[in-house]
């Protein structure tokens, strides 16, 4: 009767191992098919990157931001030393040709907007806008929903095409992999808008990481307003690049934002009314030099554009902008996990092949050194 006991403790003991292969098996393929998916990459924003940013920043090892980066915002001081939270286009004119008189590499606005109506004057400032012999860029928004007062961008412009972005011996890339977003795309009004050549979107994915391009159709894309402050943006064999620099991505084709200190980028901006105050300390454009590129962001007092939420903790969105930009110039990129469906995979034959050698209270001991071990080593790995 023992020896009977024993042998079906036996049975029960290997039927039970076969069905742990089974289950284990099936279990990492299913996290594996997870990492593919947008709840996943959502649990990777709200979760991982904010440890992952947090610890770096802490450890003093988050990317400097580039010394030719110069932001103005037009915050709360500036509107009450200006008395207003809009400037009027002959201001606007005079802080582009004084800027552009530095010559810059390019100019960044966050965005552009006005409530100005006389023709004549939009003229006169379209004009000198065309006139500056630098690079504008102004961002534009993906809305969900349209607004009854303004016109959208026409995404059908020669500008937008994506076989503009193809490169010449790159063959044609399969563009499947650009995310698709439907909405409405809005940016200056019409008439403004003709003065400026370049003209791209700001949007983001939880403030973690944004899409290079937005593709509309099998042939129209708008590319990311900060990118467009580089040269040379190009589809080759599946992948974006900007000159001979990728720029990296995930499986979701989203490109991880790489964030230098909170600190770091407010200590680095200064006050709008210095562009063009003779009296303040920095006497007008002193602060900028040849070769710079110059963010304006435009909405910075109480009651403009929204802060937002990012792996730092809630933050202005153009602060979003300028660390893209500063990845375009230094060439620093976060670089997201490849292959997330492999690495479950050998973790998970690691695991079986150890609980194989291991017995009792070893592979317990084996398994919490990992659960422990994994996560440190990807926070060390990132900030690093």
């Amino acid at each position: 009767m023992k020896k009977r006991n024993q042998k079906q403790s036996r049975l029960w003991l290997r039927s039970l191992w076969n069905r742990s292969w089974f289950y284990g098996l099936a279990g990492l393929g299913l996290a594996a098919a997870f990492s593919f998916t947008e709840p996943f990459h959502w649990l990777q924003n709200h979760g991982v990157r904010t440890l992952q940013f947090q610890v770096r920043q802490m450890m003093g090892l988050a990317p400097k931001l580039d010394h030719r980066i110069k932001v103005f915002a037009y915050s709360d001081e500036t509107v009450t030393r200006w008395g207003s939270k809009e400037l009027g286009l002959w201001r606007w004119s005079k802080i582009l040709e004084d800027i552009a008189a530095t010559k810059p590499a390019a100019i960044y606005l966050d965005q552009f907007d006005t409530t100005e109506v006389d023709d004549a004057q939009i003229k006169r400032f379209t004009r000198s806008v065309q006139e500056l012999g630098v690079s504008v860029v102004v961002g534009g928004q993906y809305l969900p929903s349209s607004l009854a007062y303004r016109a959208e961008v026409d995404r059908s412009d020669n500008r937008y095409k994506l076989e503009r972005f193809l490169s010449p011996s790159g063959g044609y890339p399969n563009l499947k992999w650009i995310p698709e977003r439907q909405g409405y795309f809005y940016g200056p009004k019409t008439k403004i808008r003709e003065g400026f050549a370049l003209l791209g979107h700001r949007s983001f994915d939880d403030m973690a990481s944004f899409p290079g391009i937005i593709r509309q159709s099998e042939e129209y894309g708008v590319p990311a307003a900060p990118l467009m402050v580089g040269r040379g943006l190009q589809l080759r064999r599946n992948e974006l690049w900007l000159g001979d620099q990728k720029v990296r991505k995930n499986l979701l084709g989203m490109t991880l934002v790489n964030y230098p200190s909170l600190d770091e980028l407010q200590a680095s901006t200064f006050e709008f009314f210095e562009l063009i105050s003779p009296s303040s300390e920095a006497g007008g454009t002193r602060r900028l030099a040849e070769g710079d590129v110059v963010v304006l962001l435009s909405q910075a007092y109480s009651g403009g554009e929204s802060g937002v939420w990012s792996p730092l903790g809630k933050i202005p969105k153009g602060f979003a902008d300028v660390a893209i930009i500063n990845s375009v110039l230094t060439r620093n990129w976060a670089i997201p996990t490849a292959f997330q469906w492999i690495a479950l995979t050998a973790l998970g034959l690691m695991g079986c092949a150890a609980a194989l050698v291991l017995r009792g209270g070893r592979f317990g001991l084996f398994a919490f050194s990992v659960f422990l071990g994994l996560p440190l080593t990807g926070l060390l790995s990132f900030a690093l």
